[in-house]
């Protein structure tokens, strides 16, 4: 089994470096010496990421407004490789996107926070990568929040992420299964 890798993305003047090192295997006594690694260089990539806000699942990563375009990319750091540009959507410019992986169909998906300023464009939608034509089914059950204060972490297949709630409450934890 391959050893744990740390992975590094760097982005300056709109490009895109990734790298990625060996995890250290570190000891926690203070009488250690520092550890000291060295980052492998994998790819680069130029494009619009005006956002600058970007998703990560199982060695992928998700820009959902990378291009001027407004389409969503998704790529593999270690290969350089440029997966899918996605069909566009429409959603609130202060909106987010997130990528997960579901381990039980196998399958990513990507969510696109809803507007809760525009009526029926409020839903949420998801999208499930797979072979053909792909397009945004919305998710109607979601209770309603102002929007993502945070970045998303998926377990299991469950997304999670702290936001604004919709009135003057704390915040809430959302809790995305599709």
């Amino acid at each position: 089994r391959a050893r744990p890798r740390l992975l590094f993305a760097v982005v300056l003047y709109g490009q895109w470096s990734f790298f990625s090192s060996p995890q250290p295997q570190c000891s926690y006594d203070k009488s250690s010496s520092p550890v000291v690694v060295t980052a492998d260089y994998h790819t680069k990539f130029s494009g619009d990421a005006s956002k600058c806000i970007c998703s990560y699942a199982s060695g992928l990563f998700f820009f959902p407004d990378m291009f001027i375009s407004g389409e969503g990319m998704i790529c593999s750091p270690i290969t350089g490789q440029q997966y899918k540009s996605l069909p566009y959507v429409t959603i609130h410019r202060y909106s987010r996107g997130f990528l997960g992986f579901d381990p039980i169909d196998k399958q990513f998906k990507v969510l696109a926070e809803g507007d809760i300023f525009a009526g029926e464009g409020a839903l949420p939608k998801i999208l499930t990568l797979e072979t053909g034509e792909l397009s945004w089914r919305s998710k109607t059950d979601c209770p309603r929040y102002s929007r993502c204060r945070c970045e998303a972490i998926c377990i299991d297949g469950v997304l999670y992420y702290l936001a604004d709630n919709v009135r003057d409450l704390p915040r809430v934890l959302v809790c995305f299964d599709s």
